[in-house]
């Protein structure tokens, strides 16, 4: 008796050990940030705000204030995804709120909150049917399925499952229920049931695993003669057949096409031509050619560029604004730069200059604020065109988070959006990312709060250590995840990710 309850006070002491080591290594600091030293041989973000964290070849979660939510325990860590770029009338999907975890050979499933759905068990995942929602598994010779709009799992238990949702089962109901056409189906699908097999006999389920109709048929068809699918058909075309199927409307747009004119085998001019495309689909090849043309508004409009000069056509083929500018950029926050008689100035979406070109250079507009040039000098302006901060600045970047890096003589500073300057200066200073300010000082890089204090003070290398932010980490470091979801998922901001002697740690806002 006395052994067996050292050996669980032994196994939980050592359980204890192992998530106390994986989290020990963070600090609290100013109260307001965590920093996990770094610890990790590999962590991946993901879209609703999670991260996946490797420590001692084994995978955990934590979440955006490093808490860990599952210890590292799995051998791998993926995200379910759909890729239908290769498929005629599909689209890419991905899941946020599920996971697959491995281990030992297995799968299971956590949801979004790290709960698991199943622990790691299963042999593999089949199929994800996007249209559905719907993901089978296997186990055992056995298939199950994962209603992935629920996160909720009917384990594996059936000999076959198959969806009804192709053209051939469209025509096996229609031989059961006579009164159906082919039309009726734009109303009733998609249909949300699985045909089952079971010891032999067929039946449906819903999609929350119910039985429906239990295994009673010798063949899958029969069960759309069942009375009860016939009343389920019927009364999802009777609800459908209120609706309307009308095609959504096109969107009128520009396309630019360009070609090149060849002299002795070199390219002496290039040439553009527009392609206007209309709601009703049709497709109009513009008649004029122009030495220039850019997309603005995502295609309402292109500047193009006709004799030297700048003008703005719309999807109709009209100019909004004849060629007068020596230069025209795309619209940033409602605003779009513009440049006359070698100054800059800012048009609005109705195409008025609502700031006269007057200035040497300026950037786009960020956080209704855009940094312009006057006499050598940098300042910034509002919408309203009011000088908001006078030029004083040698070098400026733009506003992210209400604060803008600045440079006066040889050093770098923060400003906010009244102009008042850190105490603070540095060798370096980048944008505000999640709240925290990176900077490098005599050749280490350190971060800073928003009110100039040091979160950690400059020591990291600059040539030796790896500084990311999280988002900039997924597109350039991260080679492990999956690649459809590292390009279409949406990340929030987190924090930075360092890397030192090839291990990652992490420093982060709470939230």
């Amino acid at each position: 008796m006395f052994k067996k309850r050292f050996i669980a006070f032994v196994s939980v002491f050592l359980s204890l050990i192992l998530l106390f080591s994986q989290v020990s290594a963070q600090s609290l600091l100013k109260n307001k940030y965590i920093y996990i030293f770094p610890t990790y041989e590999n962590i991946h973000f993901f879209s609703n705000g999670l991260i996946a964290f490797c420590y001692q070849k084994k995978w955990g979660f934590m979440d955006s204030t490093g808490k860990v939510l599952l210890n590292a325990q799995f051998d791998d860590i993926d995200v379910v995804v759909y890729d239908g770029r290769n498929i005629m009338g599909e689209v890419d999907k991905i899941y946020n709120n599920i996971f697959v975890v491995k281990k030992d050979g297995k799968i299971g499933f956590v949801d979004g909150n790290c709960n698991f759905l199943v622990k790691p068990s299963l042999d593999s995942i089949e199929k994800v049917y996007p249209y559905l929602d719907i993901l089978t598994v296997k186990s055992d010779g056995k298939i199950g399925f994962l209603n992935l709009a629920k996160n909720k799992l009917t384990l594996p238990q059936f000999d076959k499952l198959l969806t009804i949702a192709s053209q051939e089962m469209y025509n096996l109901i229609m031989k059961s229920i006579n009164t159906l056409k082919v039309q009726d189906f734009w109303h009733i699908t998609p249909i949300e049931y699985l045909l089952f097999e079971k010891k032999g006999k067929w039946g449906l389920l819903d999609f929350d695993g119910n039985e429906v109709i239990e295994a009673k048929y010798d063949k899958f068809e029969d069960v759309f003669a069942d009375g009860i699918f016939k009343k389920i058909i019927l009364e999802k075309l009777s609800k459908g057949s209120a609706r309307k199927l009308t095609q959504p409307a096109l969107e009128e747009y520009i396309d630019i096409f360009s070609s090149q004119e060849f002299k002795d085998g070199k390219v002496v001019a290039e040439k553009y031509k527009l392609v206007f495309h209309k709601k009703d689909g049709r497709s109009i090849d513009g008649s004029n050619t122009y030495d220039g043309a850019k997309i603005l508004l995502r295609g309402k409009f292109a500047a193009v560029k006709k004799n030297g000069k700048w003008g703005v056509i719309d999807t109709n083929g009209k100019w909004v604004v004849n060629p007068k500018y020596e230069d025209i950029r795309d619209f940033s926050e409602g605003f779009a730069a513009v440049k006359l008689s070698g100054k800059w100035g800012f048009i609005d979406k109705n195409f008025k200059e609502v700031i006269k070109p007057q200035f040497d250079s300026v950037f786009d507009f960020k956080e209704g604020l855009a940094a312009v040039k006057l006499k050598g000098k940098w300042g910034f302006v509002d919408t309203t065109s009011k000088l908001k901060i006078k030029p004083q600045f040698d070098e400026v970047k733009n506003f992210s988070e209400g604060f803008a890096a600045v440079k006066m003589g040889k050093y770098w500073t923060y400003i906010n959006k009244n102009g008042t300057p850190f105490k603070t200066s540095f060798n370096s200073a980048d944008d505000f990312f999640a709240g925290i300010g990176k900077v490098e000082v005599g050749g280490k890089i350190g971060f800073v709060s928003t009110d100039g204090q040091y979160i950690l003070s400059p020591r990291f290398k600059k040539n030796a250590d790896i500084i990311w932010d999280n988002i900039n980490y997924v597109y350039r470091m991260d080679t492990t995840i999956n690649s459809l979801y590292k390009y279409i998922a949406n990340y929030p901001k987190i924090g930075y990710v360092i890397v030192n002697s090839g291990k990652i740690g992490l420093l982060m806002k709470v939230k």
